[in-house]
């Protein structure tokens, strides 16, 4: 998957690569993927981010800086 079909997704789809992801990267924290898309590889805006958070949260997955 490239950078360019991350921000083309929408936030519900973009929030399920992130569960997918934490899976698979073993620590299950969508919340940290998120962070590490954002910030650490810059590939979603600080936007997109907060939408995610929300996202998150609404499916029960809470924050990990709370």
């Amino acid at each position: 998957m490239t950078n360019a079909e991350i921000i083309e997704m929408s936030v519900v789809e973009y929030c399920d690569l992130l569960v997918e992801m934490a899976e698979f990267n073993g620590h299950n924290d969508p919340h940290k993927t998120n962070w590490d898309y954002t910030f650490w590889h810059g590939v979603v805006s600080e936007e997109r981010y907060s939408e995610a958070i929300v996202e998150l949260e609404s499916r029960g997955i809470a924050s990990w800086d709370n």
